[in-house]
């Protein structure tokens, strides 16, 4: 499986370096890219391969991870419409963006929309997750896996969906899906932070 990450800033970076340090990924099955240079310098330093587009990275994987801004959302979408997705996992974490807006814009492509919390960059994270018309539960168990960054210290956390949960995972509560939303996440058993104390 090859897994391509657009985006590692503060979110998309904790998502990547989950997935490298949880054991579940090898390291030359993912492949990111970011407009900055100075992102990509820097995980190309720590061994990860970097693609040198959008499009490169949208065509050479199984799996997208769309980890951009949603006002940056529509020039990426212009770069990845340039290659065949269908049958393709896509799952965005653009807060207020529904899966239906990439089924429309990547016709084909299976789409699972994540919300994780900033807690992820302590690998601390709850994530909600939704699959949009076009995906099955064997995309949303593929999505669960990326954002489950297991380890021997961490245990999964499978919780209810409410108001409380909705807070630390932003627009929850904003989601048209709300009740066939799924959570994930992970507790630290030696300390558990405050921020995923329910």
């Amino acid at each position: 499986m090859r897994y391509g990450m657009i985006g590692l800033g503060n979110m998309g970076g904790a998502v990547l370096k989950g997935m490298l340090v949880s054991g579940s990924f090898a390291q030359d099955e993912i492949c990111g890219f970011d407009r900055l240079e100075a992102k990509c310098a820097s995980y190309k330093a720590a061994g990860v391969k970097i693609s040198d587009s959008i499009e490169g990275t949208a065509s050479g994987s199984d799996v997208l991870i769309l980890a951009v801004k949603p006002q940056q959302m529509p020039d990426v979408l212009n770069e990845v419409k340039k290659c065949d997705m269908s049958g393709k996992l896509v799952i965005s974490i653009a807060a207020g963006l529904a899966a239906e807006y990439f089924e429309k814009q990547l016709p084909g492509a299976r789409v699972v929309r994540a919300m994780p919390n900033l807690n992820a960059v302590y690998r601390e994270a709850v994530t909600a997750l939704c699959a949009g018309a076009s995906a099955g539960e064997e995309d949303l168990t593929a999505a669960e896996k990326i954002f489950a960054y297991n380890d021997k210290k961490f245990v999964p956390l499978g919780l209810a969906i409410d108001e409380t949960v909705s807070i630390y995972t932003m627009d929850l509560a904003r989601t048209k899906r709300y009740g066939e939303m799924k959570m994930v996440g992970c507790v630290c058993v030696d300390q558990p932070s405050p921020c995923v104390q329910f």
